[in-house]
């Protein structure tokens, strides 16, 4: 759950296709965080990741043309994104 927790409190700032604000994970019950603990135990045991966590958002600037753009993904890929890139820097 610790792990979680962390993950919830660096989920970033913009709005993905879910349209759910990242700043609302830090306000998510337990009972929630459970399902959410559940769900992403389930998808790393069956190595399978979900096609529709794939799809994001790409801003991009024209205006400067040096500066790269920025993809913003859904709530629940980022927050499983998060945790597979913690639990991969502890290992490395």
């Amino acid at each position: 759950m610790d792990e979680l927790k962390e993950a919830l409190l660096n989920t970033g700032q913009g709005i993905g296709l879910d349209g759910i604000p990242p700043i609302i994970s830090k306000l998510f019950p337990d009972s929630l965080c459970k399902s959410i603990l559940s769900l992403i135990r389930h998808i790393f045991n069956s190595g399978h990741y979900p096609k529709s966590w794939s799809s994001q958002v790409l801003f991009h600037t024209l205006l400067s043309p040096k500066m790269r753009g920025i993809a913003i993904s859904s709530l629940l890929p980022r927050i499983y994104d998060t945790i597979i890139n913690n639990r991969f820097n502890t290992w490395y």
